[in-house]
């Protein structure tokens, strides 16, 4: 198994424990805050970015959902660690 699966691996751990944690709070009756990039670091940072296709395409990662980010994220890891020699 190559370094780059491992990481898909971990990153869809990550995210199947940010569920697990909004559903507790669900559960619970409270709200968990952080279900976007854009709630965790804010989106001044993709200003900075020279180029506006890339923040165009920046702005819909931070908008979206974290656990799809991360789902996605962890796939195209794995799919880059099947093409990868041991």
């Amino acid at each position: 198994m190559s370094k780059a699966t491992v990481a898909g691996i971990l990153i869809w751990i990550v995210a199947g424990v940010i569920y697990v944690f909004k559903l507790i709070s669900n559960i619970m009756g409270r709200k968990f805050h952080y279900s976007t990039l854009e709630q965790i670091f804010g989106i001044k940072w993709i200003e900075e970015v020279p180029f506006e296709v890339l923040q165009n395409a920046l702005t819909v990662v931070a908008t979206s959902r974290l656990t799809l980010v991360l789902l996605i994220t962890g796939l195209l890891f794995i799919i880059i660690g099947m093409f990868k020699k041991i």
